[in-house]
């Protein structure tokens, strides 16, 4: 009877051991899993925030472009004013600069 009792405590304790040692490989499998998924998250919002920035990205250089042309044709419609304002007073800008090279260049025109 006493050796029934040693085997059946020896019996138990194994099956202790070995139930351990399962809860122990399924914690592990478990956490394994777990990083597996977390990566996996890690992975596709890297790669949402990856696309979502090329979106940003391109309106900003649409948005830019559209600027410039707006600049540029602001600029060229300043010039074309300037270039216009330029030739209505040309004449008398001409007869200014003709008369004062006169007068320097000849003395007795005056």
């Amino acid at each position: 009877m006493y050796l029934e009792t040693i085997r059946q405590i020896s019996q138990v304790e194994d099956a202790t051991e070995k139930a351990k040692a399962d809860a122990k490989t399924e914690a592990q499998k478990r956490i394994a899993d777990a990083e597996k998924a977390g990566q996996a998250l890690l992975v596709r919002a890297q790669q949402e925030a990856d696309a979502e920035n090329a979106v940003s990205l391109r309106r900003a250089e649409e948005q830019a472009a559209l600027q410039r042309t707006r600049t540029l044709q602001s600029a060229q419609a300043d010039c074309d004013a300037l270039r216009q304002s330029a030739a209505v007073h040309m004449p008398d800008a001409v007869k200014e600069i003709v008369r004062k090279v006169v007068e320097r260049s000849c003395p007795s025109q005056k």
